[in-house]
């Protein structure tokens, strides 16, 4: 799948008034924010972490350059201490998808802040940026069964770096409860879908996880 969307949303607010009306306290919730300036994501962080039992910080959309200036080293280490000043739940970090040393070397450094300033947990990775000339933008972010031998290696990457001291959360590729574990076995704790759920559609968490327990 190759998207070009960006972040359409009718904001926060809105957010959480659907999360309100919606929420069902007997399943974990985690809600993912962004945001196009640092004060837009430490606001919407602040409005819906206390809905959720954890949220996920995503600083990496390959369709939004604006996130570009928050993987500078110095931006995300200043982002993290903002959120760090006022949040009371886990929190993940959603990091860039990268498949060269230039991309590695700079992704795995956000990993080591992230650890250095008490985060929680990372999600490897997002989409890949490739050109597309069929979408009005030329270019898009590549999910999907494409990138999964590039999660199996960021997942290990990034394991390697940052110890057993974080969780990390794979995303990328997963369709089946052998994809799920293959993630889980290199290093994650947790995995998310998403081009899944297009194709296959809800019901393929359920399938997952009953695929995980004859594994397991």
């Amino acid at each position: 799948l190759i998207n070009s969307r960006g972040f359409p949303s009718k904001g926060a607010d809105a957010v959480l008034r659907s999360v309100r009306r919606l929420r069902d306290r007997s399943k974990p919730l985690v809600l993912s924010v962004s945001g196009f300036t640092p004060e837009e994501l430490v606001a919407c962080h602040a409005t819906l972490e206390p809905l959720a039992e954890a949220t996920e910080v995503n600083i990496s959309s390959p369709n939004t350059a604006a996130l570009h200036a928050l993987q500078d080293p110095d931006a995300f280490a200043e982002l993290v201490a903002r959120i760090n000043g006022h949040r009371t739940k886990p929190l993940f970090v959603k990091l860039p998808f990268y498949s060269d040393p230039q991309g590695q070397e700079r992704v795995l450094g956000l990993a080591r802040i992230a650890r250095q300033r008490g985060v929680d947990g990372i999600t490897a990775s997002n989409a890949s940026l490739v050109g597309a000339p069929m979408l009005a933008a030329g270019r898009g972010g590549l999910s999907g069964r494409a990138v999964f031998q590039d999660t199996l290696r960021i997942v290990t990457e990034v394991r390697s770096e940052v110890g057993d001291r974080m969780a990390i959360n794979g995303c990328g590729g997963i369709f089946t409860a052998e994809d799920a574990f293959r993630v889980l076995e290199a290093g994650a704790d947790t995995i998310q879908v998403l081009t899944a759920l297009v194709y296959e559609g809800p019901g393929v968490a359920a399938t997952i996880n009953r695929g995980l327990l004859r594994l397991l």
